[in-house]
């Protein structure tokens, strides 16, 4: 994770998709350059519910890519666009989904404006996402495309130091709204 940081001089981050199916924040890095950005943004989330919004995140789309009756049921309940450049349509999320399910998944400005983010999933022995390792920073001053590669690379290594899966993950919570 250092190492993303090093690299990138953004925000390196691992979070841990819960059985309850929320993120939980268990690593950030980052450097004094970033510190007043994070301040103004309310700083990073420790742990995010499952909602419809996480869908508009590379780390929600990296998490639940490979879910479909959690993104269906998000679905259902209902997307909120947060920003002028989140998906317009579920046609377009679905296409950031199945960009998620082939690595990584990227998103400029459409959580929050102003912050881009790649990201990908860490999957267990079973091939279930159990983390999340992204990159987030301000929009225009880096390319979060680029990074396709080390993050992958870091996502293996990630997989490869995970304990072996004990038992089947817990059914989902049920979905609230945006």
């Amino acid at each position: 994770m250092a190492e993303l940081h090093e690299r990138t001089r953004e925000i390196a981050f691992l979070l841990r998709v819960e059985p309850d199916l929320s993120l939980v924040t268990t690593y950030v890095a980052y450097g004094q350059e970033r510190v007043e950005a994070l301040q103004r943004q309310g700083g990073f989330p420790r742990r995010t519910g499952l909602t419809s919004g996480v869908l508009l995140t590379a780390a929600g789309r990296a998490a639940y890519a490979r879910r479909p009756e959690v993104v269906d049921s998000l679905l259902r309940a209902g997307i909120r666009r947060r920003t002028r450049y989140s998906p317009a349509s579920s046609r377009v999320l679905a296409s950031a989904l199945a960009a998620a399910r082939e690595g990584t998944s990227v998103e400029r400005d459409e959580h929050t404006l102003g912050w881009s983010c790649i990201a990908a999933g860490v999957r267990d022995a079973l091939g279930r996402v159990v983390e999340v390792v992204g990159v987030l920073g301000p929009s225009g001053g880096w390319r979060p495309d680029a990074l396709g590669v080390p993050l992958r690379r870091a996502s293996e290594q990630l997989a490869a130091s995970l304990p072996p899966p004990s038992g089947s993950l817990s059914e989902p919570a049920p979905v609230t709204g945006p």
